[in-house]
């Protein structure tokens, strides 16, 4: 419906306002005044009503027009995004992924890394001393009992079963 009343509005307006206008330029503007003015300043907002519901009207199928050509380019422009920074996203993600680990467990060690047996802080696996305290770090953990080598993170001995938390 506002398909068809929208232009009839808006083509009504147009000519009102045109028929005021040639009056002005081809005849006496003096002759009719009143009636000029209603031609020219009724007009005006008919033009304007015609247009909103003209708008209304088509309003769906031009935004369904402009979706369907933009699209297609804002994929093209995501795709491309997302390929020049892979890397950088997944490094991101490790990089968040070990904060998270760390805020959870409070173990900052990772695969590669050895934790430090008395502030947990993780060092490179070849590290001597802990970066964070300095703490001389071991690759074994002796048990004080039965003196069998166990992994740093052990709590309890391997050989005997006593805990290694006096070590």
């Amino acid at each position: 419906m506002l398909r068809v009343v929208g232009p009839i509005v808006l083509i009504i307006g147009v000519l009102l306002v045109g028929s005021g206008a040639y009056e002005i330029v081809a005849g006496d503007p003096f002759e009719n005044e009143g009636l000029m003015f209603i031609r020219m300043f009724g007009g005006m907002p008919m033009i304007f009503v015609g247009m909103v519901l003209t708008g209304l009207g088509y309003g769906g199928a031009v935004a369904r027009y402009q979706a369907n050509e933009i699209a297609p380019v804002g994929r093209d422009t995501v795709n491309y995004l997302v390929d020049g920074t892979k890397d950088s996203m997944r490094d991101a993600a490790l990089a968040i992924a070990g904060g998270l680990r760390e805020g959870i467990t409070g173990q900052t060690k990772t695969d590669n890394e050895i934790a430090c047996t008395k502030c947990g802080h993780g060092n490179d696996a070849d590290a001597k001393f802990c970066d964070d305290c300095g703490t001389p770090i071991r690759a074994s953990l002796a048990c004080l009992a039965c003196e069998t080598e166990n992994d740093v993170s052990a709590k309890f001995c391997d050989n005997c079963g006593r805990s290694l938390k006096d070590n």
